[in-house]
């Protein structure tokens, strides 16, 4: 099949729609994206790659389990988006949840990370697995709030000083819980595809047009 006589119209420039016309485009199709809007990546904001797996009660250790995965290949597909920056855990005085319910998750997440990086090291995009979340009790925090701050952290302790010194200690339950998933830079984002996009020749992007009607030939 001549891939080039095939041409593929793609309804939309969120980030299924990019990354659809992206991989089409770089194999050889005849791409045309619609975009009703004048930028790309709209919709709803998005910050962080995989944290809402850990925080949020109703997701089951499956789902979690996929959207690691899921997380980790978004990662790979779009490395420039990424802000490598540690997410906390802090769980206020009066939530009722415990920080030490989410380490039987925790720890299934980073065995499940350990499993892919051991398969394929390109999934290494978390830090390593061993690091892939620190315990902080109190006593660490009012240690670490003493340290200097350095400008550029480079481990978790560093990352974790500045919060030690604003945060108020006395309102937060312990442990407290770094993570190693990391932050999404959406105004990157949109400007790193529709770069690569106009980049090229196969994939024609037309924003500001909205499809009202799709017929067959």
């Amino acid at each position: 099949m001549d891939r080039k006589s095939v041409h593929i119209g793609v309804v939309g420039g969120g980030v299924a729609g990019v990354t659809a016309a992206l991989l089409l485009g770089g194999i050889g199709f005849r791409v045309t994206l619609f975009e009703k809007g004048k930028t790309l990546i709209g919709g709803p904001p998005f910050c962080h790659l995989h944290a809402g797996g850990n925080l949020y009660r109703e997701i089951s250790d499956e789902q979690c389990l996929t959207l690691l995965r899921q997380s980790i290949e978004f990662a790979k597909l779009y490395p420039f988006c990424v802000d490598r920056r540690p997410t906390v855990i802090a769980v206020p005085l009066d939530d009722e949840g415990e920080p030490e319910r989410l380490l039987k998750r925790l720890r299934l997440l980073r065995e499940s990370y350990r499993d892919l990086v051991a398969k394929d090291e390109s999934f290494r995009v978390l830090g390593e697995p061993d690091e892939y979340f620190r315990l902080y009790t109190k006593e660490d925090m009012e240690l670490l709030a003493k340290k200097y701050s350095a400008q550029k952290p480079k481990n978790a302790d560093e990352w974790m000083a500045p919060l030690a010194r604003n945060l108020n200690l006395s309102k937060v339950k312990y442990p407290l819980i770094l993570v190693q998933e990391y932050g999404l830079n959406l105004f990157r984002l949109s400007a790193g595809v529709e770069l690569a996009l106009q980049r090229m020749e196969s994939v024609e992007l037309l924003r500001d047009c909205m499809v009202t009607g799709v017929e067959d030939d």
